[in-house]
């Protein structure tokens, strides 16, 4: 794990002044050993020597180590602490859902079970052993105009709070963003009082029969039926290509 740092909090700026603050904290204190502060012994240069050792000050000569810090990292389960060789320890804690910081070794743990590939939205793969589980809606009313939404629909069908249709039915265009073949199936059955009449929007991005499967106009009392729908883009239109009553 890479560590910057910016990301602990210690820039080579920071590291270095604070060298420099703990050095002219021994000069405070050598120069009033030896009566700097009184004119027993003045300090008449300064020089620069060396990257390691203490400040000392001979005959008026005061000499400053170039400091240069390193940083060194402990680990451990929860956090990390960061030393360096001027003494000063920073820690750095686990990751929060606010705040960044170290990654647990559950977390880890899981990302290292990820597989080097996997399923992307726009990947072509290959699925063995799995079940595509259809999306089964209601119809939103037991009759006038119903709109299936393809976004959300695989299958709409008459379910649930609305087991039959009890009038006619007029299916509008439906709404959502259409893939090339993509399939909509009306399930469906009447009320077994009368017959209903269902009507189709046949303008652009509606519905139209084929040769093998008309639309169908009336349901057959008391049936279920089935009407199977495929875009056909270049049409611009949902063609019927199966229209099944039960028995």
């Amino acid at each position: 794990m890479g560590i910057s740092n910016k990301q602990i909090g210690w820039s080579q700026e920071s590291i270095l002044l604070h060298g420099v603050s703990k050095q002219l904290e021994r000069l405070a204190g050598l120069i009033a050993a030896s009566g700097g502060g009184g004119g027993g012994g003045a300090v008449t240069s300064v020089t620069f020597t060396g990257t390691s050792g203490s400040a000392s000050l001979t005959g008026g000569v005061l000499n400053i180590p170039n400091y240069t810090a390193n940083l060194a990292y402990t680990a451990n389960p929860t956090n990390g602490v960061i030393t360096n060789t001027l003494g000063t320890g920073v820690t750095i804690l686990l990751a929060t859902g606010t705040n960044a910081g170290l990654m647990a070794p559950a977390d880890f743990t899981k990302l290292a079970g990820v597989p080097a590939t996997f399923v992307t939205p726009s990947s072509t793969d290959s699925f063995t052993n799995k079940e595509i589980v259809k999306r089964v809606v209601p119809f939103a009313a037991p009759s006038g105009t119903i709109t299936p939404n393809i976004d959300t629909t695989d299958i709409l069908k008459t379910t649930g709070g609305f087991p039959a249709i009890t009038g006619n039915v007029t299916f509008a265009v439906p709404s959502g963003t259409k893939v090339e073949d993509q399939m909509l199936l009306i399930h469906l059955r009447d009320d077994s009082i009368s017959a209903r009449t269902l009507t189709w929007t046949l303008t652009t991005g509606g519905y139209v029969g084929t040769v093998e499967a008309g639309l169908p106009t009336t349901t057959v009392l008391g049936k279920w039926m089935k009407i199977l729908f495929m875009w056909n883009g270049t049409l611009n239109l949902w063609e019927c290509i199966s229209t099944v009553n039960s028995l």
